[in-house]
């Protein structure tokens, strides 16, 4: 089976849209809301890696720190993890984080953006397997640490910074508000609205 599917294009609302990874502005997340959050994240379960995966993957057995194995009455191997769900599990930390601070201003902004973010996340999916070290290697302990060091063929966000800089198409902000209502006293603040300075 292969692992990675393109779909189709699809749109993303990423205004102020309800979804099962978001309710309302400024209403407290639901237990709903945090269930469908931990089952893209840390609910996913692991993945077996065969040791030779693990060449492919340049993650040999460090000296002093073992990577963990599982028992061989369970199948046996490395145990694994899909980047994207340790990516998704951190910026959901960062979502339920931001509800501490009731600001109305400031909690919209970040909601907008986690979901944004959660979305690309999602949409891209890095499936690089994640090791884990050995507990028994690592004194009090009790279950396997996670090895975030990972090879990533990336994109080259230099490069893509250099062209949106100077491409025959670029336009900067100041050129982007209409003539007749364009205001040069008028700052953007928090959450994105227009404030006079």
């Amino acid at each position: 089976m292969q692992l990675v599917h393109i779909q189709a294009p699809r749109h993303f609302d990423a205004e102020i849209a309800i979804n099962k990874y978001r309710g309302p502005a400024l209403d407290a997340p639901t237990t709903e809301i945090d269930d469908t959050w931990h089952e893209i994240g840390l609910g996913a379960s692991g993945i077996r890696l065969a040791e030779g995966y693990l060449r492919i993957l340049n993650k040999p057995d460090m000296t002093g720190r073992p990577l963990h194995r599982i028992p061989e009455e369970f199948g046996g191997g490395y145990l694994g993890l899909l980047e994207i769900f340790h990516l998704l599990h951190c910026l959901d930390s960062l979502r339920q984080a931001t509800f501490y601070n009731w600001d109305s201003t400031l909690t919209l902004r970040p909601d907008h953006c986690i979901d944004a973010v959660r979305f690309s996340l999602m949409c891209t999916s890095d499936v690089t397997p994640i090791t884990f070290f050995d507990s028994e290697s690592l004194p009090g302990r009790q279950l396997p640490l996670p090895n975030f060091s990972s090879l990533h063929t990336c994109r080259n966000l230099d490069q893509i910074l250099e062209w949106n800089m100077n491409n025959p198409n670029q336009v900067l902000w100041e050129e982007t508000g209409n003539a007749s209502t364009f205001k040069p006293n008028v700052k953007t603040g928090p959450g994105h609205q227009n404030k006079v300075a």
